[in-house]
């Protein structure tokens, strides 16, 4: 969590309330958010934060979404930091896809990057059939390669990514649960 100084969170609130046209001073919307929400907490010495990452994450996608245009290359120079890999996810599920993805393939064999462009691909609300298709090929060519190298490399990313989650849940749902808690697959 990123602790900003008071005058920064007032004078970027101060902005977006004249753009709605809010009777609100920007002091005055941060005080209330701070009381009545809990979203934001004083942490003293005029600094701010958010209660919790997720919200400083997701309004950190929805800003670059709204200004793709000029901040989507923001997203892709910070592919290789962790930090910025909840806000990736967040932003690719509410809009293509594609160049994020691509630009993580163009980093193999960054493993990181490898298995942020499978979690993308499962999240994303929209991405190139033609990307779909070759990430879909190179993993099964991959896998199947004698290259160990390759494989391992293949593998790892896999489970990694978040792509492990979706394959529980599918394989769970193929699951009966029985009174002596065995799980069996139905038929």
């Amino acid at each position: 969590n990123k602790r900003l100084h008071r005058l920064y969170w007032t004078i970027t609130i101060s902005k977006e309330l004249v753009a709605v046209g809010s009777g609100l001073s920007g002091e005055d919307f941060l005080r209330n958010i701070e009381q009545q929400s809990g979203i934001i907490l004083d942490v003293g010495d005029n600094h701010f934060q958010f209660a919790h990452l997720t919200y400083q994450e997701y309004l950190t996608a929805k800003y670059i979404f709204d200004h793709k245009t000029t901040l989507e290359a923001l997203l892709i120079e910070n592919i290789e930091k962790v930090w910025w890999d909840e806000t990736i996810r967040l932003y690719v599920a509410m809009t293509d896809a594609t160049n994020i993805i691509q630009a993580c393939l163009n980093r193999y064999p960054d493993i990181h990057a490898y298995s942020l462009a499978l979690d993308c691909l499962a999240e994303a609300l929209k991405v190139d059939p033609g990307l779909r298709l070759h990430v879909d090929q190179t993993l099964a060519k991959n896998m199947n390669s004698d290259n160990l190298e390759l494989r391992s490399l293949t593998a790892e990313a896999m489970l990694t990514s978040r792509l492990v989650l979706d394959v529980y849940k599918r394989q769970r749902s193929k699951l009966a649960i029985v009174d002596d808690g065995i799980a069996k697959h139905k038929a």
